[in-house]
């Protein structure tokens, strides 16, 4: 399978560009949920690749899962930011 993507932040961009507010509020949520879980590195790594289906591994770029769902969660909520101020920037 080949990757369209260079890397995760071009995902979520894309992400962003064809989701409605409505779907991007929902993913913040699941995140701010996820993250109040305090689950563990492991169990954040089962939650990514068995429940998300996603294979994006952070480790090698040296974040924590914990600190990659946090920056996607910033990024998600900074594209709303960027809605409501009328620019669309991403």
């Amino acid at each position: 399978m080949v990757c369209e993507h260079p890397d995760y932040i071009s995902v979520v961009n894309d992400f962003i560009k064809d989701a409605s507010s409505e779907d991007i509020k929902d993913v913040i949520r699941d995140f701010k949920i996820l993250l109040a879980m305090q689950l563990s590195e492991e169990e954040l790594r089962h939650i990514a690749f068995y429940e998300l289906g996603c294979y994006f591994d952070p480790e090698p770029s040296g974040i924590t899962y914990k600190q990659w769902f946090t920056e996607l969660k910033t990024i998600l909520e900074e594209s709303l930011l960027e809605e409501t101020r009328g620019h669309h920037t991403y």
